[in-house]
């Protein structure tokens, strides 16, 4: 199959701007692409169908000013199918950052960066502390009585569950 000459032509600016964005800072430093933008949120939404009035959203100062919490998260094991010695390695390890910002250079891979925000998924208002919660999601019984609950994977992880090591 070939494209028109047309739609080459169409396609080549999107492509090369793609290409080119990671290396347009100074001295070779990347640019972090912008991902808020209040000018291009000012009619993104639709009004509310009872009063006519819109959603509102944080100023693109906010956004960039909001403070982040960039911890490495770490899969959650069925009991059954933890790996030996997963436990031990996690109670060892000290706090990362998901996104080692401070070394970000011209070959950041920011689509891969995007996968393993993804992928690492934590929100820290849903964390438990506890011991407790700790102990029940590293229970045979538990899990065992809650499977029907449970979404495990095929590689033993829960669906939606978290290891976080905060300070």
């Amino acid at each position: 199959m070939r494209l028109s000459k047309r739609c080459r032509k169409s396609l080549a600016l999107p492509v090369a701007t793609l290409v080119l964005i990671p290396y347009s800072g100074a001295q070779g430093q990347p640019v972090v692409p912008r991902a808020w933008d209040s000018q291009a949120l000012l009619d993104w939404a639709t009004p509310l169908a009872h009063d006519g009035l819109r959603q509102g959203f944080f100023s693109e100062r906010e956004y960039y000013e909001s403070p982040v919490d960039n911890y490495r998260t770490y899969p959650v094991y069925d009991p059954d199918r933890e790996p030996p010695g997963y436990w031990e390695s996690l109670k060892r390890k000290k706090p990362e950052p998901i996104i080692d910002t401070e070394h970000i250079g011209p070959s950041f891979n920011w689509v891969v960066a995007g996968r393993i925000l993804w992928e690492g998924l934590d929100v820290p208002v849903l964390r438990l502390y506890d011991a407790e919660s700790i102990t029940l999601a590293r229970s045979r019984e538990y899990s065992r009585a809650n499977r029907n609950r449970m979404v495990v994977r095929r590689d033993g992880t829960y669906a939606i569950y978290r290891w976080v090591i905060t300070p």
